[in-house]
């Protein structure tokens, strides 16, 4: 992962970002985010981003998308 989009992302705006693989990740499904963008096309990240975010929260996913006949299950 470079840190050149992770910069970028600060820079317009975000106020965390998340280096996935460096073990920070670990304590995202509390976040409770407002908004969450996985752009990494990993199927497990997106699902972290889901679980990430406050409830009404968003979740833009970029890149490569799981398949259409996966199912995602509703926040409680």
């Amino acid at each position: 992962m470079h840190e050149a989009p992770l910069a970028s992302a600060k820079q317009v705006g975000a106020t965390s970002t998340v280096r996935f693989g460096s073990g920070a990740e670990g304590g995202l499904e509390e976040l409770a985010a407002d908004l969450a963008i996985e752009s990494s096309g990993n199927p497990a990240r997106l699902r972290t981003c889901v679980y990430g975010v406050d409830r009404g929260g968003l979740v833009g996913g970029l890149g490569l998308l799981p398949p259409a006949t996966r199912r995602w299950p509703r926040t409680p």
